[in-house]
């Protein structure tokens, strides 16, 4: 069982002063987890500690559903309002559970004087708790978009200005929702039609005439087009962007909290345990494996080695650009260890990186050949131990 407590503060600082305030608040918080006054939340294998997201004035508590953590976080706000001359917007905060009964939540409401939490609610102009797969949960995002793009302005626009307007709103709206969750078809469709009817109308009603395919207007202006976005695509990318950024260098907790719970991009295409998923990793492996992104991404992109834990020596492309097991496909079925990492293919010696590589048996006459090429190839590279391997 866990709760999350959401609290808005009231900011009387300018925009860096206030930043640096809010840091101390997450430099107590720390020290709370550190002396076992709060239980943070533990996710996934690795048991990631999350207890508190900061956006802007906006602060999020996780802790799990216990009397000592409640009284803690509600001393630590008392302590922060003395030190820092802000004040908690109580009646604007809420607090919620999962996995736990409303009673117990009940009871922690009044201790920390502020409403509970109903599902689903409104974070970062985000609805958190409700389904993305329902057309009802995106009626917000269509209505903006709506009005937008709206007759009366065709009527007054040029086609030019109606191509730039178009692609202004829909790169401006509804670009947020669209990073982080995978457009239904049925949403998608309301949206082209949208900009269909607003591009050829001029603002009349009734039956429009296209003079053009969609799809050719969807097209770049060098390929013949009219540079429209279209909303499909676009969906697509922002949704691949998480996808890199996932095998990419750094990242932050998020990224620490997807590898323990789900266990990184090379999950992405596994079947199955979907039950156990959010709803936006079901996104990523839906774009992952039906869009066939998942052959395409991992031979579009190349490692570069850092220090040989997350690139397989046979299966990943990190040398000449191609897979070893492609290159040399008569080795790779007698290597003793398919499925290792470049670290578990050699160690140092007298500050060298010395390749060992291991057979299930020895080679045949016509075998050494390749063997003797495969060494050839290694030489020279080796892995690095103060970078980490990256994808560029």
């Amino acid at each position: 069982m866990w709760c999350t407590v959401l609290f808005f503060i009231v900011d009387s600082l300018a925009p860096f002063p206030f930043l640096i305030v809010a840091e101390g608040l997450a430099g107590v918080t720390r020290v709370a987890e550190e002396k076992n006054l709060i239980d943070s939340l533990e996710v996934g294998k690795d048991k990631v500690k999350v207890n508190m997201l900061q956006y802007a004035d906006d602060t999020l508590f996780f802790c799990e559903a216990n009397t000592k953590s409640i009284f803690n976080i509600k001393a630590i706000l008392q302590c922060f309002e003395l030190s820092s001359g802000l004040r908690v917007n109580f009646t604007k905060s809420r607090i919620g559970g999962t996995g736990m009964d409303q009673v117990t939540l009940q009871c922690f409401a009044p201790i920390l004087n502020c409403d509970m939490m109903v599902s689903p609610f409104i974070c970062l102009g985000m609805p958190v708790g409700g389904s993305h797969k329902r057309g009802a949960f995106w009626n917000g995002v269509i209505e903006k978009v709506q009005a937008r793009l709206s007759r009366w302005k065709g009527r007054s626009l040029s086609m030019a200005e109606r191509i730039c307007l178009i692609r202004s709103v829909l790169s401006s709206i509804p670009l947020f929702f669209m990073s982080l969750l995978k457009l239904p078809f049925g949403v998608t469709g309301k949206l082209v039609k949208i900009q269909r009817n607003f591009l050829w109308g001029w603002g009349a009603d009734g039956r429009k005439i296209a003079w053009a395919s969609w799809n050719l207007a969807c097209k770049p202006h060098e390929f013949g087009g009219l540079g429209i976005i279209n909303p499909k695509l676009l969906n697509l990318a922002l949704l691949g962007n998480w996808i890199w950024r996932l095998g990419s260098v750094g990242g932050g907790l998020w990224k620490e909290v997807l590898i323990s719970k789900y266990g990184g991009w090379r999950f992405l295409g596994e079947e199955g345990k979907d039950r156990s998923c959010s709803l936006w990793w079901k996104d990523l492996k839906e774009v992952w494996s039906s869009e066939g992104w998942g052959r395409s991404f991992e031979d579009s992109f190349k490692w570069k080695v850092g220090d040989g834990k997350d690139i397989y020596f046979w299966k990943d492309s990190w040398l000449k650009g191609e897979a070893l097991k492609n290159i040399y496909p008569r080795l790779f079925s007698i290597s003793s260890n398919k499925d290792a990492k470049l670290l578990e293919f050699g160690s140092w010696s007298n500050g060298r990186w010395v390749w060992q590589l291991a057979w299930r048996r020895s080679f045949f006459e016509w075998e050494k050949s390749m063997a003797d090429q495969l060494s050839q190839l290694l030489l020279g590279v080796g892995v690095a131990p103060r970078e980490v391997d990256s994808w560029i």
